[in-house]
């Protein structure tokens, strides 16, 4: 117990003379270091990685919402809170805050049991199913009111334990998760992200191919999914949408990795925004042709504007979340602070676990109350926040901006 108090003790103890207080001060909020010491020259690429990630949330944050049970619009709220919070307590420089995959994931697992779990709400869900076009993608997720605020009350929980672990100086607890067992996990996960849009791309309803969970889940929606394509009940418009979508992204991809293997992004600073221009592309193309409702394809349907709006946790959900926080606090921390280590050699800066754990258990726990889910570091989208030159967390802000706009 001694040695639980102590990291404790020593986090809350108050500073005791001006040069304790200005150090604590600038542990604490890393944000007036590097805004004191930060010089203009670093401006324009911090904005030019910034718009680019930028195009990349827009996508990211509806698609991956979708993975999380949750309409289009909580993605675009994470993306855009979550890095302001993250500008101003976190300690990495290149790493982009936002949605993630596999954290998505984590908590739309969460949804969907404590939702399949409470009949109550499912037969909320089937009473609003009667009431809406059966054409938006909205009515593949749970009850959309209940499934925001199981979302909610995971980040919520989660935010609670980071910033717990922060103050119990635990960040060392990285260090026993090997790197093939992370790799594995994400692999996993990718399997599994992959299985959940599948459905989509054949045009299949969730209802035909939902399962039980438990052992062999992943198999069993196979089998019923590949019955349906058997049997001939598909639809050959979402196939063909999704199959030029990826000819076109893998394209492009290509012509990115080329253009800056050629050093050309000289005349080109930022990699074309493949993914950005399949979304206005394919959204201009389903207005016109009326792919709802002419072809039965699913589409996302009406995005609200204006700011986040306020929520409130629910204290009802905390039982039931507390372990799939704990699971999603250690996902999204390892990989967070692997991506941060990795460019704090690259560029020669110090990052600090501890504070990562404070920052990270602030964004989540404050987001939790401006309707986001858990937010975690993205690898590509962090890879390329690098290659474009990012220098500081401005790019944090910019990115906030461009969402927001």
């Amino acid at each position: 117990l001694r040695s639980i108090a102590e990291p404790v003790k020593k986090q809350l103890m108050l500073p005791r003379n001006g040069k304790e207080l200005k150090q604590f001060v600038l542990v604490r909020l890393p944000i007036l270091s590097w805004l004191w010491s930060y010089q203009p020259r670093f401006l324009i690429n911090d904005i030019i990685a910034g718009v680019t990630v930028s195009v990349m949330h827009i996508p990211q944050g509806m698609a991956y919402a979708s993975l999380a049970e949750m309409p289009p619009v909580y993605g675009l709220y994470t993306s855009f809170v979550a890095p302001m919070i993250y500008a101003v307590f976190g300690t990495s420089r290149q790493i982009s805050i936002g949605v993630f995959a596999i954290v998505s994931l984590i908590v739309g697992g969460v949804v969907r049991r404590v939702i399949d779990a409470d009949s109550s709400l499912c037969a909320v869900e089937s009473a609003a199913n009667d009431t809406v076009n059966a054409t938006v993608i909205q009515l593949d997720y749970p009850d959309c009111s209940a499934s925001v605020d199981i979302a909610i009350t995971v980040a919520f929980v989660s935010g609670l334990l980071m910033f717990l672990f922060g103050l119990l100086q635990l960040g060392f607890i990285t260090t026993f998760l090997s790197e093939p067992l992370v790799s594995g996990y994400t692999t996993g996960a990718a399997v599994h992200v992959f299985t959940s849009q599948l459905r989509h791309v054949v045009g299949v309803p969730s209802s035909v191919v939902r399962v039980d969970p438990g052992v062999f889940a992943l198999p069993r929606i196979w089998v019923k999914l590949l019955a349906e394509v058997f049997s001939g009940r598909f639809n050959w418009a979402p196939i063909v949408i999704s199959a030029l979508c990826v000819i076109f992204l893998v394209l492009v991809r290509l012509l990115n990795v080329q253009l800056w293997k050629f050093r050309c992004y000289k005349k080109l600073p930022i990699p074309i925004p493949s993914q950005l221009i399949a979304v206005v592309v394919a959204t201009v193309i389903s207005s016109l042709v009326e792919l709802d409702e002419r072809y039965d394809v699913d589409v996302v349907g009406e995005i609200p504007t204006g700011l986040p709006p306020l929520t409130t946790p629910k204290t009802s959900y905390l039982g039931d979340v507390i372990v799939d926080a704990f699971v999603a606090v250690i996902v999204c921390y390892s990989i967070a602070l692997s991506l941060a280590k990795v460019f704090a050699k690259k560029h020669g800066y110090t990052t600090y676990p501890n504070q990562e754990f404070l920052a990270f258990g602030m964004m989540n726990t404050i987001g939790a109350f401006f309707s986001c889910y858990n937010a975690s570091a993205s690898l590509s989208r962090s890879v390329i926040q690098d290659v474009t030159g990012g220098k500081t967390q401005v790019q944090h802000i910019v990115v906030m901006y461009v969402v927001c706009v």
